[in-house]
């Protein structure tokens, strides 16, 4: 888990505060993180003057290793970074900068970090991706009983 303490101001009447902007969220290491993430609580900036919330554009990598489940949220805006798309492959998947030998002892789930551009696409596929592994672990039990 990867957050930084960053002075913001607030876009409404520019009162400046210091705020915790996540990077990164790891839901083993922080289970609270997980429902923040769900409840809309990550990286929305509340200005204690006047009460304006508004998103923070910073990019978070969420992970699940219980449920493997890997989501990389960008903001909209990132896409006019000059190097931004250097960090795809042509089908659009992140290429991580992990050392061949590395990758062979990596789960494969990490080798295909799903992409978002907004917050509540993130929400949607960790709440499809829950529901799935919840199905999946279902199946298992009923077949492991004939």
């Amino acid at each position: 888990m990867t957050k930084t303490t960053m002075l913001l101001a607030c876009p409404e009447c520019g009162a400046e505060s210091p705020y915790d902007v996540w990077q990164s969220i790891n839901t083993a290491e922080n289970p609270q993180a997980r429902e923040d993430v769900l409840n809309g609580k990550i990286n929305v900036f509340e200005c204690p003057k006047c009460g304006t919330r508004s998103m923070v554009p910073s990019s978070l990598l969420y992970h699940d290793p219980d449920r493997k489940i890997i989501a990389q949220y960008y903001p909209p805006e990132s896409m006019k970074e000059t190097h931004f798309f250097d960090q795809f492959d042509a089908e659009g998947r992140i290429t991580l900068p992990i050392p061949e030998k590395q990758r062979e002892n990596m789960p494969a789930y990490l080798n295909n970090i799903h992409v978002t551009f907004t917050m509540p696409e993130l929400i949607l596929y960790i709440r499809f991706r829950e529901q799935l592994f919840i199905e999946q672990r279902q199946k298992k039990v009923d077949a492991s009983k004939r």
